[in-house]
């Protein structure tokens, strides 16, 4: 009963995958690049987790190599991780109610899994079979709960899927790490605690495959932080132990996780009215009597020697003290999606009660609470089953432009052929689509790279080993604009929002104008001036306020360089500049008057980038005018230079 009744909430979804197979949808964004990752993985050279905004990655790889059977099995479309994370979740929350079974019989499985089932329906904003990394784990939590609930009773059993479980969590987004280590090593002093009698051999054997557990789990990460200085686990190091001070205040933090909390009780009642929603206040009343009623159900679990109660609701405790900590430590924005596994906490405290509370009906009303309970958690399970039907969305719809686009340049690269092209993302905006590109170039094996920036997203696999490749680069409608003109750039694709161009990676030495140009003036600049007229061009990506560059303060700065005297054979400019920013040029005449030219974007996300300016007007320029258009507010140039015919 229990389990039909934990499997009940993923009939929606089953059947969608059901009624239409696993098709072959391109994903885009965050998904392409966790697709990407499992395709590294095919070749066996996924050694990290996702990718993070940080620029280092998750922990370990556990996500993507578990995935990867099935992905194999349905010919690598993407759908199949979803398919794959909707089978997790089935499985997690069978196990869960098994689990729970074992902890306190029949009717409080019936009862945890009917709460799971409202969680499931009509609470939690993800979907069951979302393959974001931030979600992934949100089941996997609450079966860890449980599991680490029965070690703490002093049974062993568990040790090896705990390390499993505990393990693929934090590999797969290190946020959830706090939680992990306070479950865990809150279970294991209450399993010292209970002192419990195991055959020697037994518990040896057990430790043994735990062992072995975790250290196939993490001999990924562990073999690339040694292969690389820094490497992966190094970076996390540092970047959780630099000195940072706390950027939210404990109101904040507190109204974040309360709010949380609230998910998992206020879904028993979004089941039946789903337009049901809990203010800031309510949140917080809420919230705090969950904390209230999961600290007497301690006080309970100690008083009446109640080891189940005991385990499940320090546990639960613990977990609210990990949230806090957790959301405190937040670097930036709390965005929704860093906390969203707190909602899972809020459920653990919820079946914390539960198991304080059916023990009393059954004390109480003996079979009549047990029926009645029953009924109530099988039409709960039921309304729930509705809930989750209405929303079920098993994997997302195709993304036409990006699709259109990916399989013109797929066309292009191939058919022309261009050899192993590097992938440069010059709008940021855009890296959605282009990540779809690099997703669908690289499931059909066509040889490519991608430039330095991204490969955090990407997967270093795409780091180009020598220069000189062709540039595929994939802009936005202004870069598409811009480039409209350019000699050194060719169109191969387009849809309305996003373009794909191939550029000649040796244009500038081709073009470049031979001797020195001569400053000017400089305005409001920080720095050397005369850095931006020394013939060096700094390289792709080096940093925006390097000793090769000078810094424009703000966009009252400029850089003024004289125009060569061969004017006639002028047809651009060139400039180093801060990739993210877009920067004007002007014409300045004989008499100092002033126009604009036009605009640059040096086209990479990061560091500093090299933009062309194609005009026939130069022979009309006394000198040029560089200055900044619009952007993040840092600037800086690197070089001025002109082109010629």
């Amino acid at each position: 009963m229990v389990v039909l009744a934990a499997s009940a909430p993923f009939i929606s979804s089953a059947w969608q995958f059901m009624r239409r197979g696993v098709p072959d949808v391109l994903f885009t964004g965050d998904g392409a690049t966790l697709e990407l990752r499992v395709l590294h993985a095919a070749h066996g050279t996924q050694l990290l987790g996702p990718y993070s905004r940080f620029e280092w990655s998750h922990p370990g790889p556990a996500f993507f190599y578990l995935a990867l059977p099935l992905y194999e099995a349905f010919h690598r479309h993407g759908p199949a991780l979803n398919l794959f994370v909707l089978l997790s979740n089935l499985t997690c929350a069978i196990a869960l109610a098994l689990t729970a079974r074992r902890l306190r019989g029949d009717l409080f499985a019936l009862a945890v899994t009917a709460l799971l089932a409202a969680y499931e329906g009509a609470g939690a904003d993800f979907q069951l079979s979302g393959e974001w990394n931030p979600v992934v784990p949100i089941l996997p939590l609450g079966l860890l709960s449980l599991l680490c609930a029965r070690l703490a009773q002093g049974m062993l059993g568990p040790l090896p899927f705990i390390a499993f479980l505990a393990s693929a969590i934090v590999q797969t987004h290190v946020g959830f790490t706090p939680v992990v280590v306070v479950v865990v090593l809150l279970a294991s002093a209450l399993h010292v605690a209970a002192r419990p009698s195991m055959p020697r051999a037994r518990r040896l054997s057990l430790v043994i495959v735990s062992a072995l557990v975790l250290a196939l789990l993490w001999m990924p990460p562990v073999v690339e932080n040694v292969a690389h200085d820094p490497g992966n686990l190094t970076l996390l190091e540092r970047f959780f132990t630099a000195p940072h001070a706390p950027e939210h205040p404990w109101r904040t933090v507190i109204d974040t996780v309360a709010v949380q909390l609230t998910v998992a009780p206020l879904a028993l009642v979004r089941v039946f009215a789903p337009s049901v929603h809990a203010s800031g206040a309510v949140a917080r009343g809420v919230g705090a009597g969950l904390a209230v009623g999961v600290s007497g159900a301690v006080v309970a679990g100690v008083t009446q020697r109640d080891r189940v109660l005991l385990a499940l609701s320090s546990l639960a405790l613990g977990e609210m003290g990990a949230a806090c900590f957790a959301v405190r430590a937040v670097r930036g924005e709390v965005h929704p999606y860093l906390v969203e596994w707190i909602s899972m906490v809020g459920w653990v405290g919820c079946a914390a009660l539960l198991a304080w509370l059916v023990p009393w009906l059954r004390r109480t009303f003996h079979m009549r609470a047990a029926l009645a309970t029953g009924i109530a958690a099988l039409a709960l399970t039921a309304a729930s089953v509705r809930a989750e039907s209405l929303r079920a969305k098993s994997f997302r719809e195709p993304d036409e432009g990006a699709e259109r686009l990916a399989h013109e340049v797929e066309r292009h690269v191939v058919s022309e052929p261009i050899d192993r092209p590097v992938v440069r993302i010059v709008s940021h905006d855009v890296w959605p689509t282009a990540a779809a590109v690099v997703l669908d170039l690289v499931k059909h094996d066509v040889p490519i790279f991608v430039e330095p920036s991204w490969l955090f997203m990407m997967g270093h696999e795409l780091a180009a080993s020598e220069p000189g490749h062709v540039t595929l680069l994939i802009g936005d409608r202004e870069f598409c604009k811009l480039s409209e003109a350019r000699p050194d750039l060719r169109l191969i694709a387009t849809v309305p929002e996003t373009c794909a161009l191939v550029g000649d990676p040796g244009y500038l030495h081709e073009h470049r104008v031979a001797g020195a140009v001569t400053l000017v003036r400089a305005t409001g600049v920080r720095g050397d001036p005369a850095r931006a007229v020394d013939g060096i061009v700094p390289a792709e990506g080096t940093r925006w306020d390097s000793a090769l560059s000078i810094v424009l303060v703000d966009k009252a700065s400029s850089v003024e360089v004289a125009v060569p005297v061969s004017a006639g054979e002028l047809n651009g400019v060139f400039l180093s500049a801060d990739g993210s920013d877009t920067y004007a040029v002007d014409c300045v005449d004989d008499a100092g008057t002033r126009r604009v030219l036009g605009r640059v974007l040096a086209g990479v996300p990061v560091g500093m980038g090299t933009g062309f300016l194609f005009t026939n007007e130069l022979a009309s320029c006394a000198a040029i005018r560089v200055r900044p258009d619009k952007g993040d507010g840092f600037y800086s140039v690197g070089e001025v230079g002109f082109l010629r015919k």
